[in-house]
């Protein structure tokens, strides 16, 4: 992104949101990983050994 942009300029607005969906998807893809990677190492639910076949 060019950073010599004219402030609030219409093209200003969408270089920030191009950029704020970048944000976005990097935290969305940190989060699911981190998620996985939490499930995958810790404990896993078990069957409830209560319940009848």
């Amino acid at each position: 992104m060019n950073r010599n942009k004219v402030k609030f300029s219409n093209n200003w607005k969408k270089a920030q949101l191009k950029i704020a969906r970048l944000h976005t998807n990097v935290a969305d893809i940190r989060k699911d990983t981190l998620h996985k990677r939490a499930y995958l190492f810790g404990e896993k639910p078990q069957p409830d050994s209560n319940r009848r076949p």
